[in-house]
């Protein structure tokens, strides 16, 4: 992909991407939701994991600081919250696996100056990388997708 134009690149990587979800979900089911604060939200949250328990809810705009505990996010059957804060207002990354799903999390392709995370889901016979990530519908920046990019 390096001839592509940045923008026209992030397009391709959405793309595929959202093949490989497809594919994904056929054998692991995952959900992405914008929370718009986590705190405020919980029991939504929560209600939704304890009905539908996909194995893996990727959560955006999480609004929580080091100050919250994860302990008070915890729902049964999960594991803990994985979680990359924020700075910026409405803005943080929060992820719930199912307790004995296959996916765990890959931190040595992330970043520290980016808002991502990675996952390596490996049910039977494949295994497949799940970046996470927020990028706001109005921006024109296309450094996220080339940094995951180079990652992978």
């Amino acid at each position: 992909m390096p001839h592509l134009e940045p923008f026209v690149r992030a397009k391709a990587l959405l793309i595929v991407m959202r093949q490989l979800l497809g594919r994904l979900n056929s054998v692991l089911s995952t959900t992405c939701i914008n929370t718009r604060g986590l705190r405020s939200n919980f029991s939504s949250v929560e209600s939704y994991l304890l009905q539908s328990s996909p194995d893996l809810l990727a959560l955006c705009e999480t609004n929580l600081s080091s100050a919250v505990s994860s302990c008070d996010l915890s729902v049964d059957g999960y594991l803990p919250l994985i979680r990359k804060d924020s700075n910026s207002h409405m803005l943080g990354l929060g992820i719930y696996i199912r307790k004995n799903s296959p996916i765990c999390r890959e931190t040595r392709f992330e970043s520290t100056d980016y808002s991502f995370m990675c996952f390596r889901l490996a049910p039977l016979h494949s295994i497949t990388f799940l970046f996470v990530l927020y990028r706001s519908p109005l921006s024109q920046d296309c450094t996220l997708f080339d940094i995951i990019s180079d990652k992978i």
